[in-house]
């Protein structure tokens, strides 16, 4: 008897900045995009960006308030999708405060291109 695959789901993460890394994060930022790039595509990131502090006056990423980030991961569990990112450059330059991550299971009623 062949066995299943166990049961993916897609997973809200919300992971805050701690104070004061600002520079910390925009230093790292490029080998957080090299890093992030696996889970891209082997698809079990499906969305994921920064959370501001407040609208930008403009898109240049050096005037943005950075206040944490949003990923849509998809896993097995809980304890899985928080696998995927705890080897990430934010993680280990101690920009996301992991203390205060929050995660869940979420229904994506639709995806705009």
């Amino acid at each position: 008897m062949a066995s299943s695959a166990p049961r993916t789901y897609e997973w809200l993460v919300v992971v805050p900045d701690k104070p004061g890394v600002q520079e910390t994060r925009l230093k790292i930022r490029p080998d957080h995009f090299k890093g992030m790039t696996k889970f891209i595509e082997s698809g079990q990131w499906k969305m994921g960006g920064a959370i501001l502090e407040d609208m930008p006056a403009d898109d240049e990423v050096s005037s943005m308030k950075f206040a944490g980030s949003t990923l849509i991961i998809v896993a097995e569990s809980k304890e899985a999708a928080l696998a995927t990112i705890k080897d990430d450059v934010y993680v280990k330059h101690g920009v996301w405060d992991m203390d205060k991550v929050m995660i869940w299971p979420a229904k994506i009623a639709f995806r705009n291109p």
